[in-house]
């Protein structure tokens, strides 16, 4: 089986529906993680899979199945196009993440403002969000960000307690891993130690976990030639 097959069952499941729809989409759905798993870096198979689960997300949506939708938007999310972007998949997982997350004006609101230097503002609308009981794993991705962006921007402003707990957590998050932020997590950790003497660099090393480490990663780092 391949890629086709994923995108043929996909097609049977639209003329279907209730369970014998979402039979169909889960029989796809296991074939497309199967060669996902196996070829993570194919276009072809990441499309495949892609769209297996966004149609997935609109049938648990119609049943009001908002968790299971979560979790499939959430795969949705980390599948890896390595560098390239497929416009039609992108717009269906704004839609998506507009019907799923009823939080998601205030997570928008919030990335803008650490977009824009505003970094005690963002914080703010996470801990009114955490206070409320209102963060999921949608949102551990956003704000893993504003974290970063905070202490980079803040650095010399913060003491080293206050670092070590931002640092611990964004830890306890369970966004995409490994991914660029969790690098440039790790890049962070690693300049502020050369500074820090009470900062433990190997131990929080391990505890970012090295099998985290992405390619790029252990390749040399190139700037103006």
């Amino acid at each position: 089986m391949d890629s086709k097959t994923v995108f043929e069952l996909r097609k049977e499941a639209k003329n279907l529906s209730g369970i014998e729809k979402l039979n169909k989409l889960n029989y796809a759905l296991s074939i497309a993680r199967k060669l996902y798993s196996d070829e993570p870096y194919d276009e072809w198979v990441q499309k495949a899979l892609a769209w297996v689960l966004i149609e997935l997300c609109y049938h648990q949506i119609e049943y009001n199945k908002l968790n299971e939708a979560e979790n499939n938007f959430h795969e949705l999310n980390i599948i890896d196009f390595q560098g390239y972007e497929d416009e039609i998949i992108e717009k269906q997982k704004k839609i998506l993440h507009t019907r799923i997350d009823t939080n998601y004006s205030e997570i928008q609101k919030a990335e803008e403002l650490s977009k824009n230097g505003n970094h005690q503002e963002a914080l703010a609308v996470f801990k009114i969000l955490i206070s409320q009981n209102r963060l999921t794993e949608l949102h551990h991705e956003p704000y893993g960000w504003i974290i970063y962006r905070y202490i980079k921007a803040e650095e010399s402003n913060l003491s080293s307690v206050e670092v070590r707990t931002f640092l611990r957590d964004y830890m306890n998050l369970k966004n995409e891993r490994p991914s660029m932020l969790h690098s440039m997590i790790l890049n962070f950790a690693l300049n502020y130690s050369k500074t820090h003497s009470d900062f433990k660099f190997y131990n929080f090393f391990l505890l970012w976990n090295p099998d985290n480490l992405r390619y790029e990663d252990l390749q040399d780092g190139y700037k103006d030639g």
